[in-house]
């Protein structure tokens, strides 16, 4: 995985910050794969730590299923079956089922 961090344009004024002023930095992030990533920024200041978490998300699976079935007039005492389309519109593989209450 490659990350780095770009500094301020004027990086002669040294790494402190004044307060009540901001400084800003930019993460650059280079994925070698489609998995997920995460990392922690530490931030070290005279008195305290910061974890900052930086999380990457790959690739996913997403199913597409009917919000609705809709199995309209069905006789009483009659088994009634109704084709469904399940798709998975994502780029990794996964399992699903099916729980009725």
């Amino acid at each position: 995985m490659n990350y780095n961090k770009k500094t301020p344009e004027d990086e002669s004024k040294g790494n402190k910050v004044a307060p009540g002023l901001e400084i800003e930095y930019i993460i650059r992030f280079s994925p070698e794969a489609k998995i997920d990533y995460s990392y922690d920024l530490v931030v070290v200041t005279e008195r305290e730590k910061f974890v900052v978490p930086i999380l990457a998300i790959g690739k996913r699976s997403m199913i597409d299923f009917p919000d609705v079935l809709d199995f309209e007039n069905c006789p009483v005492k009659y088994i009634t079956e109704k084709p469904v389309i399940i798709r998975n519109l994502g780029e990794k593989t996964t399992k699903w089922f099916l729980r009725m209450p």
